[in-house]
């Protein structure tokens, strides 16, 4: 099982996203559903300082300061027709004076992936197994934890996306 990063860690390389109700957690990592999501509307994220209009057309997967993935249009044309466990919702990065088309994923394969241990911290389960038809998972409990398995990870390197992937660890 693996975290998904973006080919260039850096503290400046996420997205913004201005969340002012809260309707952007909650239909993208607790999956409630709501309509305003569907059909046209398109969600705005903007680049921060470490992105420039250049090189922001080298990455094929952003973090954005929630808990979900936004992926390039090369990457979702790649991944969209291999899964269900995604649904890929159009966006748009503002990055410097430009913007460009990205798609955040509502990851809908939910499985309980981790236990709580004490107050304070939670562990992987000792008899998590991913299917063969699992590709990315978001935990059922604990929604701010999502990952991909290997066969995502070996799709996406079989297609030279520049998506970095390292084993899973609570702690990054």
């Amino acid at each position: 099982m693996f975290s998904m990063q973006s080919t260039n860690k850096s503290e400046q390389c996420l997205l913004d996203i201005k969340d002012h109700n809260g309707d952007i957690l909650k239909y993208f990592a607790l999956g409630i559903e709501l309509e305003k999501f569907r059909g046209a509307k398109t969600l705005k994220l903007r680049a921060q300082s470490f992105f420039n209009p250049n090189n922001i057309r080298d990455f094929d997967f952003f973090q954005p300061t929630l808990p979900f993935p936004v992926f390039s249009t090369k990457a979702k044309e790649i991944i969209a027709p291999k899964t269900d466990d995604i649904e890929f919702i159009s966006c748009t990065i503002a990055v410097e004076d430009t913007t460009i088309e990205a798609f955040a994923g509502r990851i809908l394969n939910r499985k309980p992936l981790f236990e709580r241990v004490d107050d304070y911290s939670i562990k992987l389960q000792d008899k998590v197994k991913l299917n063969e038809e699992d590709l990315i998972v978001r935990d059922s409990s604990n929604e701010q934890f999502y990952i991909v398995s290997e066969k995502f990870r070996d799709l996406c390197l079989a297609e030279n996306l520049r998506i970095s992937f390292i084993e899973f660890s609570m702690f990054k």
